[in-house]
């Protein structure tokens, strides 16, 4: 036997994905593209499914976030001057986030 030539594989040893369902289903239609194309297509919606969902996961967290700033520095104003904790270092922050958050809001428009 040369280095190019491969033994066949024994016929008694059973391959592990026989008892798969999915892998004999695969198997049979090997030679069969379209349908093989269709699970192809199936696995890229799933895909584009979870990304879009976990974008949307993304941008809810991170508005939360932006409102609980936003109402934090609110209600720092509002409440009585002995209920005050925000530095004005923090309340700084606060405010530089949102005005440049409004600016770019208001060029896109």
């Amino acid at each position: 036997m040369t280095d190019r030539e491969v033994p066949p594989p024994d016929e008694e040893l059973i391959p592990k994905w026989f008892d798969d369902s999915k892998a004999k289903k695969e198997d049979q239609n090997w030679d069969k593209e379209g349908k093989l194309k269709g699970q192809q297509e199936t696995n890229h919606l799933w895909w584009l499914r979870a990304y879009g969902v976990l974008i949307v996961l993304f941008l809810v967290v991170f508005a939360f976030l932006f409102l609980g700033s936003l109402a934090s520095w609110a209600a720092h104003y509002m409440l009585p001057m002995s209920w005050h904790w925000l530095t004005l270092e923090q309340l700084t922050k606060i405010r530089c986030l949102s005005n440049m958050l409004s600016a770019d809001f208001m060029r896109r428009l």
